[in-house]
């Protein structure tokens, strides 16, 4: 399954709705829990004091249990436990993601210094493996007359999730890179209660900008959402550009749409 695909860092970067002059610090790799977590906190502390605008977040496989010392000595150097944040402690309350011979608890933790939680919207841990049987194992004990090609036993521990950048708008774009805190969806564009061919707005309640075709015609080739326009709807391009309120009265035009577009394309 190519689920993880390979794509260029500005792509990925517009995906997730990043800015492309936000810098990230991406490290993917084994860290033996037991061992060496004060050389990388002292690493991490210097990096944050070097670079002002870095946040950390450590998520994964710890091989530690939330009590024991890899864990409390990442908290000890001010990171935020978001699993305790978000889902709370104990089995009872779903703070587990293995199990062993019936019995349960966390090896997978998502750590992240004070600025970095100010950005996470939630945390979880997805529940598709540690409860399931070895009869569904994904390697060991698989029985092939059992396999269904779903997510559960893809692995021995469940993953770890946490939801970064707000939409507090809700228009489809990240706090972070969006352009117009407070769109409205569906806007008053356009005042005269009518498109024309050629002009866009948001009329109704998705993230697509809408149009008219003129007559028989197959109508613009153009297309825009609010992921093109960095979450402002036409009026708000209007008022941003200084372009008078006579340009709200059909809605948006080709010119005033792609040289918006331009303008806030990294």
């Amino acid at each position: 399954l190519d689920r993880f695909r390979r794509i260029n860092k500005s792509k990925a970067r517009k995906e997730v709705g990043l800015s492309q002059d936000r810098r990230i610090l991406v490290w993917v790799g084994t860290i033996f829990a037991w061992s060496g977590l004060e050389v990388l906190m002292e690493a991490a502390k210097r990096i944050c004091a070097e670079l002002k605008d870095v946040d950390f977040l450590i998520i994964g496989d710890l091989n530690a249990y939330s009590q024991e010392d890899p864990v409390t000595t990442i908290e000890a150097a001010g990171y935020s436990d978001l699993i305790e944040t978000w889902v709370g402690t104990g089995v009872a309350g779903g703070a587990y993601s293995f199990n062993f011979f019936s019995e349960s608890g966390s090896l997978d933790h998502a750590l992240a210094t004070p600025a970095m939680a100010v950005s996470v919207t939630g945390a979880a841990i997805w529940h598709i493996n540690a409860d399931e049987p070895r009869a569904l194992d994904y390697n060991d004990f698989n029985q092939p007359l059992l396999f269904n090609p779903d997510e559960f036993r893809s692995s021995d521990h469940d993953p770890v999730l946490v939801g970064l950048f707000g939409d507090d708008d809700n228009d489809g774009v990240f706090d972070v890179v969006d352009n117009c805190p407070a769109t409205a969806i569906p806007e008053s564009a356009p005042t005269s209660g009518q498109l024309k061919p050629n002009h866009w707005a948001l009329t109704d309640g998705d993230f697509d900008f809408d149009t008219i075709t003129r007559g028989a015609g197959n109508g613009p080739m153009q297309s825009y959402s609010t992921f093109d326009t960095a979450g402002c709807s036409c009026e708000q391009i209007i008022e941003a550009q200084g372009l008078g309120k006579g340009h709200s009265k059909y809605g948006c035009s080709i010119s005033v749409m792609d040289d918006w577009v331009e303008l806030v394309t990294p």
